[in-house]
């Protein structure tokens, strides 16, 4: 018997939780006829490329070492509320900053938190260039998130300043990642940070794979990262 896409996420999220997802779905697919949130729309294809992909960073050890509780992650262009928001809503425990360029995008979060009563969550419309220099959240943070923003050596630079010394950086890529990992080894020794483990993700139903690469950051980054906006897009260290 093949199981639901609500069976499927049981693993990760408590039956209420699991409502939380399907009224947050439904109010993707209502604010999604007005702008553009996602591509994906497909009931299937929502649950398990976006929710279930987004929950499968709770398996590896940075969020199930009982001696390294984790309080506070920040989502980095979040765009839908994406991992963040389902994180936020299966561990309620968990203080989850969502973060957005467009304002439009974080309006529809300001409404799927309220309507979720989503205590556990602050959104904030910013660029990250800026935000990260912002005294409350640089360095701040045990777990930094960012899924298919840019390429690792562009996307350190705009996630690593927002980590703790001992904290962590989670990006969310495709399965071949080899050459990103390399091509940002110099960025990331300038940052302070390194690439600790490499974890291969497989989507149920064979509808895809991810790789989440864990980057422990090991000590403060340099006040000059990052550089102002659009710059480490043109010039990556």
């Amino acid at each position: 018997m093949i199981e639901s896409v609500e069976e499927l996420l049981a693993r990760f999220a408590t039956v209420s939780q699991r409502g939380a997802l399907i009224r947050y779905y439904e109010m993707l697919m209502e604010w999604n006829e007005r702008m553009n949130l996602t591509a994906i729309v497909g009931r299937d294809d929502v649950f398990i490329k976006h929710f279930w992909d987004s929950l499968s960073v709770l398996d590896i050890d940075i969020f199930t070492d009982p001696e390294e509780p984790i309080r506070r992650i920040i989502d980095v262009g979040t765009g839908a509320g994406l991992p963040g928001l389902p994180l936020a809503i299966c561990r309620p425990d968990i203080s989850v900053t969502l973060c957005d360029s467009l304002n439009k995008r974080t309006k529809f979060l300001e409404a799927v938190r309220d309507e979720l009563h989503l205590n556990n969550i602050e959104i904030f419309h910013a660029r990250s260039e800026e935000f990260a220099r912002q005294k409350p959240h640089r360095n701040q943070y045990d777990i930094v998130l960012a899924r298919a923003v840019a390429k690792l050596n562009v996307l350190s630079e705009l996630l690593v300043p927002f980590a703790r010394p001992g904290g962590h950086v989670v990006a969310y890529k495709g399965p071949d990642v080899g050459n990103e990992i390399t091509d940002a080894r110099h960025a990331l020794n300038e940052l302070n940070a390194r690439v600790v483990s490499s974890e291969a993700v497989a989507l149920p139903r064979e509808m895809g794979s991810r790789t989440l690469i864990v980057i422990q950051v090991d000590k403060l980054t340099a006040a000059k990262y990052p550089r102002r906006a659009g710059v480490p897009q043109k010039q990556p260290l």
